[in-house]
This record gives structure tokens, C-alpha cells and sequence, in this order.
């Protein structure tokens, strides 16, 4: 039972950790065939479409338990641009909840299909097109709030003799759910995976390499990590680039903060037993990325990014795809093409 409460924290820490790139910078003065520059090259009105896939794959002892994936399609739309920033429109034609929820949570939810359809996120990025904030997280707060008063009301009428107290407890297990951030945290993790290289400049062949800390969102000692960064390949004629990323906790440094955090977890949730240094002696959480990168544009073509958990017998591996599946839409282009045709006509006559 130790070992299992040690993997479902285990869970909660990987959850909370924030993916981090090193900070974009001016390149060095390198030659510029032995460098790849991924800067973006966004205009606003911009119009694309990615499919997204979410698998999980867990194995116990040697057997898979738990295999699953979900596959949607969104459209991404370049809504405003500025000398420091862009604002993106990620538009989700199905439902995005958390990839695990609370049993009665999922029941309620599951009495409302049609939410969460066309629902939006406002992204800005930072002038390099990494991911840097959700604009619209108080609008979404709202609708969340809402949405458990109305699942709420639901479960009342369809159960007339709810008691108060579990009435209570049913609110308070949904609003820890969805009024809490983790609706928004679920989606962010979900979308800020495909930018993570934008903004970057290295050399062919030649790794990347750095320290890094891990933000700790359940208040406990930030994660030391080591993460690398690595172009595999470049085709100049077609303007691609094969690009790898690398990240792992620190196994010297970092099994403090997870011993702490796990116990700090446990403490909260009144775990009879506490987890010790021999239960996380197997801990790892490891994270690899690679993308097919359009140089021109600024935008990977396909990316995968899956983080790789394990204790003890049991590991875990959570995998998001993204594949561009409707090129961007140039406006400008499209605005030349049509005066360049109606130019034409008038050659014509």
C-alpha cells in the first residue's frame, strides 16, 4: 500500500512540475549554416489545425494495467501580435478535463457532454513564441463556477434525497476540482508542450546542455533537474530541423525535494505511514521531446513529448502528440494572390 501511495504521489509531482526552457537569446555570432534559429514567423490572422493525442500507458510487475488515449482536433488561430508578444486562440471542438478525476466528479460530468465544446483558450507568448500565460483565466474561472452550480442542481433533481452533508461534500470534492486551477493547469500542460522550443538558436549537432528548477506547485522545495537540447538534423533546402529535448530530476540533488514533498503530500491526505528515503531509492521522472521543426514559419510539423515516471515495478508513461494537419493560412498572401488576379484581369480586357 506504501509503494502504491508513493506512485499516485509520485503522480501529483510529476503533475506539478513546469516544463522550462532556457530563456531565448540573441545567437551567438556563429556561421549561420551551422546554426538553426527557431523563431517564429506569425501573422496575425494566421489559421491552422493540429491533431492532439493524450496516451498513458502504466505497467505493474511486468503487466500493462492501464492503456488509454484520447484524440482531438483544434484550431489555433494568430489573433494579435506585438514587438514583445503574441496572442494565439486554441480552439478545442471537444471537452479538455483533467486527464484524471475524482469518480463522482467524472459521473457528474459526464451528464453534460456538450460541455466544454468550442471552449477557447487565449494564449500569449513571449516575442520568441514560447508559451507565457492563459489571457482569459478569469472567464474561464467563471464558466467553471458555474458549471458546478448547474451539475449540482442536476444531481439534486435526479436524487431528491441528498442529504446536506453529502450535498457538501459533493461541492466541495467538484470545486477542488474545477474552481481550482486544475482545469486551466490540465490544459496549459496540454498545450504548452507543442512551443517549448520556440525561441531557440543552436548548433548543428552540438548539444545544449544546462541546470534547471522545476517550479514546486504544491509549495514544497523547487525540483533540480538537468535538460539538454539537441538538432539532430537540418535540411537547409527544405527549411526543417529534427530537434531533441532531454530533462530528468537531478538524482543527486533532487531526491530531497521529492523525499519532502511525497511526505508533505502524505501529511495532508493523513497517510498512516509516511514515505522514506528506501521508498524513493527507484524514483524517476524523465521527460524526452522531439520535434520535426518548419524552419521558415516557425512551427514544428509534428512534435511528441512524453514524460516517463517510475517506482519501484511500477512505471508510468503520459505521451502528447501533435501533428499539423491544416497548414497555416498566410493572409497577407492570400490578399497578394487576389490583387495580383484582379491585376490580372485587367491586363486581360
Amino acid at each position: 500500500m506504501l509503494l502504491t501511495a508513493t506512485f499516485l504521489g509520485s503522480l501529483l509531482i510529476s503533475a506539478a512540475l513546469q516544463d522550462a526552457a532556457p530563456a531565448a537569446e540573441e545567437p551567438a555570432a556563429t556561421p549561420a549554416e551551422e546554426l538553426v534559429i527557431l523563431r517564429p514567423e506569425w501573422y496575425v490572422g494566421d489559421r491552422y489545425q493540429l491533431e492532439f493525442v493524450f496516451s498513458r500507458e502504466r505497467v505493474e510487475n511486468g503487466a500493462v494495467t492501464l492503456s488509454k488515449e484520447k484524440r482531438s482536433l483544434i484550431d489555433v488561430e494568430v489573433v494579435d501580435e506585438d514587438d514583445t508578444s503574441f496572442t494565439i486562440v486554441w480552439t478545442f471542438p471537444a471537452p479538455v478535463l483533467p486527464d484524471e478525476l475524482p469518480r463522482e466528479v467524472a459521473e457528474q460530468l459526464d451528464r453534460f457532454p456538450e460541455l466544454g465544446v468550442g471552449l477557447q483558450l487565449r494564449v500569449r507568448t513571449d516575442e520568441y513564441g514560447s508559451f507565457a500565460s492563459i489571457e482569459n483565466a478569469a472567464e474561464l474561472g467563471a464558466l467553471t463556477s458555474s458549471l458546478t452550480e448547474m451539475m449540482l442542481e442536476k444531481a439534486a433533481e435526479e436524487e431528491r434525497d441528498m442529504s446536506p452533508e453529502k450535498r457538501a461534500n459533493l461541492r466541495a470534492l467538484m470545486e477542488s476540482v474545477l474552481n481550482s486551477g486544475v482545469l486551466l493547469q490540465s490544459m496549459a500542460s496540454n498545450l504548452a508542450p507543442y512551443y517549448m522550443a520556440s525561441g531557440l538558436a543552436l548548433e548543428v549537432a552540438k548539444p545544449l546542455a544546462y541546470d534547471e528548477v522545476l517550479p514546486n506547485l504544491f509549495g514544497g522545495p523547487d525540483f533540480p533537474a538537468k535538460a539538454a537540447w539537441l538538432v539532430e538534423s537540418h535540411d537547409a533546402e527544405l527549411q526543417q530541423a529534427v530537434v531533441r529535448y532531454t530533462q530528468a530530476i537531478d538524482p543527486e540533488h533532487g531526491s530531497a525535494a521529492i523525499l519532502e514533498t511525497m511526505r508533505m503530500l502524505g501529511s495532508q491526505a493523513g497517510a498512516a505511514a509516511l514515505p522514506s528515503e528506501n521508498d524513493i531509492s527507484s524514483f524517476e521522472i524523465n521527460d524526452e521531446a522531439v520535434f520535426l521543426y518548419d524552419i521558415a514559419y516557425g512551427l514544428p510539423i509534428k512534435a511528441e513529448v512524453s514524460r516517463h515516471i517510475a517506482v519501484g515495478e511500477t512505471t508510468q508513461v503520459d505521451t502528447r502528440s501533435y501533428r499539423l494537419i491544416e497548414y497555416p493560412e498566410d493572409p497577407v498572401a492570400e490578399v497578394l494572390d487576389s490583387e495580383n488576379s484582379d491585376s490580372g484581369s485587367g491586363d486581360d480586357r
